[in-house]
């Protein structure tokens, strides 16, 4: 993927499918929810506005660097998604006590 193709950034092509697709017609058709967790969970006209806006101008300035600075800017994306791809950051687990199957002698 070039750098310049934010739209073609998985994280961001799903935010951005989130925000103005899937997310919303899940939450439509949720019979459960209440109408003000409905409301709470349904992206705004706003905030699609702004992400769509936010998308055109970093896809601006992008283009508008010359070769050396994207060639950094593209090392960059490479080692963080590297990283992503070896770190896990969630939640630490724990393990699960192990039973003892042992049942003779219980009362």
């Amino acid at each position: 993927m070039h750098i310049t193709n934010v739209r073609g950034d998985v994280h961001v092509a799903q935010h951005v499918d989130s925000v103005t697709g899937r997310d919303r017609e899940r939450i439509r058709a949720a019979t459960e929810l209440d109408d003000w967790a409905r409301a709470e969970a349904m992206p705004s006209e706003a905030e699609i506005t702004r992400l769509r806006q936010l998308i055109r101008r970093v896809e601006h300035d992008l283009n508008a660097l010359d070769d050396n600075d994207r060639q950094q800017i593209e090392e960059a994306v490479r080692v963080v998604r590297r990283t992503r791809q070896t770190v896990h950051l969630g939640l630490p687990t724990t393990r699960s006590p192990a039973l003892d199957l042992n049942l003779e002698g219980q009362p």
